[in-house]
């Protein structure tokens, strides 16, 4: 500790004084010693606090909390306060009391002319003085005025001043510090200002550049793990520290302590990060916001999911069948959300109650009375738990104890803000969780990852600055809109101008070179928008080189794909059928139809987990309206309409007499009535889903009364059992027509415009588009045809014997001349495919594997994702 100074030190942030109490402590042991008083290490705002709390002030200290509600509250009760939205007023008031520190710190003179000038600095005069006035009212000291009140104290001898004062990390001080320093020193305390860090470290400083945020993240891991070695520290300094902390967290994890990222480890990572994430992003702490600040008793379905087999709730570790049952019931009926009123005849039903009442609460109460509420009724529920010592780990037991501290900064609004409705409560609550950053508590590691302005002051064996680009260092000005700039750059307040912001950059990175022997800046090529430059202002400092990336990778991922330390196993491509499943599809007919002659062509293991496992998932619908439903509506449609025209010369009288769009809307009317469930209290989506549907039928039947032929409608959804290999398949032909010739026509409809492509894989090598051509052999006919039904692409594609026309372009391959060739190789693809599911072949080995792989569920069963080739393979997706 004699490198900084004597004790006590007052630094400028506390994870410097974390920082240097863990060196004093660690300098400690390495002198033998076993017990020592904890050193005087204080951050500047807590020794400040401290002192005037140890001075029987009169003036209680306002929370952030209490400051930022009061600025608002002042705001929105200004001239102007009506026309702020409520993130503008959020805005305002951050900006408001960033403006007012300034004042304090710097010692700006707010009786400045220049204050006149601008409607924005006038207005935030108004602000300041009502803010001032309810300081007073309630007895309150602002935090930015606590220095002040220290040192008015100070001078009149009411608070004593220790003998010496080290002041540490200060590479700039404000007009208050150096008022402090006079005042300090004129009560006799010797003030040693920590000097500036120095050396040559340029000499061993270099850049390095790479592809992308990811890869600069994980070379620095890899660097970390290469370089560390017991008693040695190492600093990661990034200016963006909030844009790369995820990243640094997951990353750091899997290449320094890789068997954290098991599910059953719960390991303290080797590093510390500065920066927390949003206490809300916690499991348990957005399940209980889910339940306190529900709007209305209409909960998502895929929220109310979520929340009915959470572990953190009653109704997830009691009732966790029952939850999975009414999961499987909800998404069975395809509604996008569910009313907690119409829950009744379940075992959860009286929790449901209880947030359905809480939801509904009319009450107005202080924040200290909602506090009490919330609390109740989330034990109620059952969360966190019934008992808090039953915790699932050390994370959870945190996420908790920092969930009740925002209760009790909660509780403390009542003279700030008044009463409050529940919907005003939980949502100035909610605010409260998200803004408060939370990590788990560890000890302080040799290896810190921390920000530009938390730096000041600490000093490492090694260091790398990460993200060094140019448009972050020097970072854009952003200069306080409620203060004037000619004011803010005369007294070279942060932020002011470019000018200022560039000086600082150029301290930092001097600062920066000088924190360690060995220093590295690096910056990433592309940050996932566009193209990166290196800083200006490292031009000049020596590039590492490409040899300075490190290939070797310590996470359990690479070491599962490296092939020289896994053992070989022959893997099998069959799984031939048990005599269970013989005996009983020897009688009953094979599950899935034709999709499972389809799936079999697209990916055997798909068809495999699907129609053998019988492995299948459902989706909980996120929109009011999906693909499906829509295509299903049309299929109604159709099938409705052709069973009452029957016949294009009936359609043409229809159009003929001006009949026509009654007779469509009138089956699309009859069709909705089948999906009803869809559009329940939603009776405006109903109106414009039916002007929809009735706009394509119109355009459709445009393409109807064009072909050539007269045609009778025979059957419409027409079942058909077919026979394959020995597969007993079950088919359900959309629609037959008969034309005037006698042709029999096969009709699937389409309501996808990419499904234009289906014709041209009719006579691919493999079947994988095998509809069509299974109801060709199930039903002797002239032609098949897909009826593509979508909006502003509605047409035909067939395939057919010379005498069938459709009114469009017909697909032909050349090499198969005839009808009956035609047949014959539809005939052989359908039957390879269905040998191959009757002869158990299941390799994961997808026809097209970006288009099926994209929308398969299977894909954490099959693995495919993990071979080292998957995304080098070429192929055509057409």
């Amino acid at each position: 500790m004699n490198e900084i100074g004597p004790l006590p030190i007052v630094t400028v942030s506390s994870r410097l004084a974390r920082w240097l109490t863990l060196q004093y402590n660690q300098r400690k042991q390495e002198q033998g010693e076993s017990v020592w008083e904890a050193p005087s290490i204080l951050s500047l705002n807590a020794w400040l606090k401290t002192l005037w709390e140890e001075s029987w002030p009169e003036q209680f200290i306002l929370s952030d909390l209490q400051s930022k509600q009061l600025w608002e509250s002042v705001i929105k009760r200004s001239r102007y306060g009506g026309d702020i939205s409520l993130l503008n007023l959020k805005s305002a008031a951050n900006q408001a009391a960033n403006a007012y520190q300034l004042i304090h710190e710097y010692e700006l003179d707010a009786g400045n002319a220049s204050f006149l000038d601008k409607e924005e600095t006038k207005e935030f005069l108004e602000w300041k003085r009502a803010y001032e006035t309810r300081l007073e009212s309630l007895n309150a000291l602002d935090p930015a005025s606590l220095a002040g009140a220290v040192l008015r104290k100070m001078e009149r001898r009411e608070i004593p001043t220790p003998d010496h004062l080290t002041l540490a990390g200060f590479m700039e001080t404000t007009p208050q510090h150096e008022r402090m320093i006079r005042v300090l020193e004129s009560n006799n305390t010797q003030v040693t200002l920590a000097p500036p860090l120095s050396g040559d470290a340029l000499s061993s400083t270099r850049t390095t550049a790479w592809k992308d945020k990811k890869e600069e993240v994980v070379q620095c891991a890899r660097w970390i793990r290469k370089t560390h070695r017991p008693g040695k520290t190492i600093g990661v300094v990034v200016p963006e520290l909030e844009s790369y902390r995820s990243l640094i967290f997951r990353e750091f994890r899997m290449e320094l302590s890789p068997a954290s990222v098991l599910p059953t480890k719960d390991m303290e990572p080797p590093f510390n990060i500065s920066l927390g994430a949003p206490l809300a992003e916690e499991p348990m702490i957005w399940t209980a916001l889910q339940l306190i600040c529900a709007g209305h008793s209409k909960i998502p379905l895929a929220t109310l999911s979520i929340l009915i087999k959470s572990p953190f709730l009653e109704m997830g570790r009691t009732h966790f069948l029952e939850s999975i049952r009414l999961e499987k019931l909800w998404a069975s009926k395809r509604v996008p959300f569910i009313y907690l009123e119409d829950i009744k005849e379940s075992s959860i039903a009286p929790l449901l109650g209880e947030w359905n009442r809480f939801i509904l609460l009319a009450d107005t109460l202080l924040p200290s009375q909602w506090t009490s509420v919330i609390f109740d009724f989330l034990k109620q529920q059952g969360w966190p738990s019934q008992l808090e010592s039953s915790f699932q780990s050390r994370r959870d037991f945190q996420a908790y104890e920092a969930w009740k501290e925002c209760l009790e900064n909660f509780s403390t609004l009542d003279d700030v803000s008044g009463s409050l409705t529940r919907e005003q409560a939980v949502h100035l609550l909610g605010q409260l969780v998200t803004e408060k950053l939370f990590q788990i508590k560890t000890r302080e590691q040799p290896i810190q990852i921390i920000g530009l302005l938390e730096s000041s002051g600490m000093q490492f064996d090694h260091v790398w600055v990460m993200g060094c680009h140019a448009d972050c260092l020097p970072s854009p000005p952003a200069p306080n809109p409620f203060l004037p700039i000619p004011i803010q750059k005369q007294k070279g307040i942060p932020h002011s101008d470019a000018g200022r912001e560039r000086a600082y950059a150029m301290q930092s990175i001097a600062r920066l070179a000088s924190a360690a022997p060995d220093v590295i800046f690096s910056y990433p090529e592309n940050d996932g928008i566009h193209e990166c430059l290196i800083s200006p202002l490292l031009v000049t400092i020596p590039s590492a080189g490409e040899q300075f990336s490190i290939s070797h990778s310590s996470a359990l991922a690479g070491k599962i794909q490296n092939t020289l330390l896994l053992d070989e196993w022959q893997e099998a491509n069959t799984l031939p059928w048990t005599l269970k499943e013989k005996e009983l599809y020897a009688s009953q007919l094979f599950p899935g139809g034709t999709s499972s002659i389809k799936n079999q062509a697209d990916c055997p293991f798909k068809a495999f987990a699907n129609h053998r496992l019988k492995l299948y998932s459902f989706e909980i619908l996120e929109n009011d309206y999906e693909n499906l439903e829509r295509g299903n509506l049309t299929h109604k449609t159709l099938e409705l309409f052709w069973k009452e025209v029957k016949t294009q010369q009936n359609l043409k009288r229809l159009q003929a007499d001006n009949l026509l769009e009654s007779a469509v809307i009138r089956n699309v009317r009859s069709a909705q009535s089948y999906y009803r469930k869809i559009f329940v209290r939603q009776s405006l989506f109903e109106n414009i889903e039916r002007q929809r549907l009735t706009q394509l039928m119109m355009e459709w039947m445009e393409k109807e009364l064009l072909r050539t032929d007269d045609f009778t409608v025979l059957h419409e959804e027409l079942s058909k059992e077919l026979t394959l290999a020995g597969l007993q398949l079950k088919l359900k032909i959309d629609r037959v027509d008969k034309t005037v010739n006698e042709q029999i026509i096969l009709i699937d409809y389409k309501t996808s415009k990419n499904e234009s492509t289906s014709q041209k894989r009719w006579f691919e090598e493999r079947l994988s588009e095998p509809q069509l051509p299974l109801y060709s052999l199930a039903m002797k006919c002239d032609a098949v045809a897909i009826g593509i039904v979508s909006k502003g692409e509605t047409s035909w594609a067939s395939t057919s014997s010379p005498q069938v026309f459709l009114g469009s372009k017909k697909y032909q391959q050349e090499e198969l001349e005839s009808w009956e060739g035609i047949l014959s190789h539809w005939r052989n693809g359908c039957e390879q495919l269905a040998q191959e599911l009757v002869d158990g072949l299941l390799i994961a080995q997808p026809l097209r594997k970006h288009n099926t792989c994209r929308i398969c569920p299977h894909e954490t069963l099959c693995r495919i994702k993990e071979r080292s080739n998957w995304m080098s393979d070429d192929e055509d997706e057409s």
